[in-house]
């Protein structure tokens, strides 16, 4: 009727509702009484548009149904009139649209998950360059600051010596943040080995339970019996201290942690930072609190570097950027489940297979070493760091040949009237950089020892097994130390007849 009173269904209507067709009660009833509140006011807006133009536009509602629940549905609707145009009652007819919202909603998920990962992507891609260009200048101001140390030595002036301290401290403090961004935008790749999980988060509990409240509970439970994973240890046990830190800080003073290590078989899990649906078997590492939950509008940023909720001062907003990054690295996947009862972070690893294991350098130095006047070729575009890593050497004892231009070194290089006992070189550079710069020294000076540099991390790969790279900012005992060992080891034994891959047409020839 006009006011609202239903005078006939038929049976799918009936049906729609959770009635039998034959059932009465429905006649009789108006339609706001089937009617969720939340709708209630978009009918009234749609009886007068009926009213005042004789039909209405097409809308979206929900009907309540005769067990409680909601049914999704689209209207139409338009007035019946008399032979004497005088309005009589309103026909309306009503389309179960639960299948087109539940796929409106997949999309919508997808289409959200698609931005997530555009906007990670974009993101990292910005972190890591950021990274790179900060890690050059942090490595010539530690550099110096190192120098300036060792030339003051133990009778100088000791406030000088304090200030050098302090700027030594500062510039540590900004390497590690630079290292959480590398770890964030997946650039910073440590050295990953086949390993269990159980130790290292055993071991991780037992340096955690100290920084928590006494009245707080760390409850563990740790299975023994879990298959490999491709980690590295120092990144799980970051992003395990990482998500603990955050589950004290949501926690009560009397509440409890809890850090879980077990098998899991994933169904229809979606990840919380780069969205992807998931199913299979996983290695779980899983830390819990019992919090107030996350808000949506923080599920929706947390992942982001440099966003937190802690007040200024107590946190960088680092933590689950660094704990996305690493987990990915991995192959590996976050699922969050927060409510009001508290909030878990679920962390998935892939099992390792037998040939995933990496290889693996070893890049301890120990002491400085004498140079005893031996020439360092050093390739650096960056003047500072090219310069320091110039008087590091010469303090050292060594006889540094500092360049900034990676094709002149190829060129001096190749003249084998200058002498080079070793080249030190960064990675990336404009003009050759430092793996193609390492190839052409190997072709003119086979047995050449080379050190490569790098700002995004520590475990590039360079296609030759003996050949370390150092991560920027480096240490300047760690790269004397290392050099010492290269100078040391026998000459690299590489087939000096095969044609390089890299110089077709070519080969290699004796003396």
């Amino acid at each position: 009727s006009l006011d609202g009173e239903i005078e006939a269904a038929n049976p799918a209507m009936h049906r729609l509702l959770g009635l039998e067709a034959d059932d009465k009660d429905l006649l009789g009833m108006n339609l706001q009484e089937i009617t969720s509140a939340a709708w209630q006011e978009a009918d009234v807006r749609a009886r007068e548009q009926i009213l005042l133009r004789g039909w209405c536009d097409s809308y979206r509602k929900e009907f309540r149904r005769a067990d409680g629940t909601q049914v999704p549905v689209s209207i139409q609707a338009w007035l019946v009139r008399d032979a004497r145009e005088v309005p009589q009652r309103i026909m309306c007819m009503a389309r179960d649209i639960t299948d087109i919202t539940r796929m409106e909603a997949e999309r919508d998920e997808l289409q959200k998950g698609l931005r997530q990962a555009q906007k990670m992507e974009a993101v990292g891609q910005l972190a890591g360059g950021i990274a790179h260009d900060f890690n050059n200048i942090l490595a010539s101001i530690l550099g110096y600051a190192e120098l300036a140390s060792r030339r003051l030595g133990d009778g100088g002036d000791s406030k000088i010596g304090n200030y050098i301290e302090e700027i030594h401290a500062a510039g540590a403090r900004a390497r590690d943040l630079i290292r959480q961004l590398l770890l964030f935008s997946r650039a910073g790749r440590n050295e990953s080995r086949v390993q269990t999980l159980s130790p290292l988060v055993q071991e991780t509990a037992r340096m955690l339970r100290p920084t928590l409240p006494a009245t707080l509970r760390l409850r563990t439970q740790i299975s023994q019996d879990l298959p490999a994973v491709l980690v590295d240890a120092v990144g799980l046990q970051q992003v395990v201290m990482n998500l603990v830190i955050n589950a004290r800080d949501a926690s009560s003073a009397h509440g409890e942690v809890k850090l879980l290590a077990r098998q899991c078989l994933g169904r229809h899990l979606r990840c919380a930072s780069c969205h992807e649906m998931l199913s299979g078997e996983w290695v779980e590492v899983t830390v819990g609190d019992q919090g107030s939950g996350i808000a949506d509008e923080v599920r929706e940023r947390m992942f982001d570097p440099f966003f937190t909720t802690k007040p200024i001062g107590q946190g960088t907003g680092m933590g689950l950027a660094v704990v996305h990054g690493v987990v990915h690295e991995f192959g590996g996947h976050v699922v969050v489940e927060s409510g009001s009862g508290g909030t878990q972070f679920r962390v998935l690893l892939p099992a390792a297979t037998e040939a995933a294991a990496l290889r693996q350098l070893s890049l301890r130095g120990e002491g400085f070493g004498g140079g005893e006047g031996q020439p360092v070729m050093v390739v650096d575009d960056d003047a500072a760091v090219a310069n320091m890593l110039g008087e590091l050497l010469r303090s050292a004892g060594y006889q540094p040949l500092v360049m900034t231009d990676s094709t002149q070194a190829a060129m001096l290089l190749e003249d084998m009237a200058t002498p080079v006992a070793a080249l030190i070189t960064d990675q990336v550079m404009p003009g050759l950089e430092g793996g193609e710069l390492t190839r052409l020294a190997r072709r003119y000076r086979p047995a050449l020892p080379v050190l490569l540099l790098s700002a995004q991390g520590s475990a590039l790969l360079t296609g030759e097994a003996d050949i370390p790279v150092l991560a920027k900012p480096v240490q300047g005992q760690q790269l004397l130390g290392l050099l010492q060992q290269l100078l040391q080891q026998p000459p690299w034994q590489g087939d000096r007849r095969t044609p390089d891959a890299e110089f077709p047409g070519t080969e290699y020839v004796e003396g």
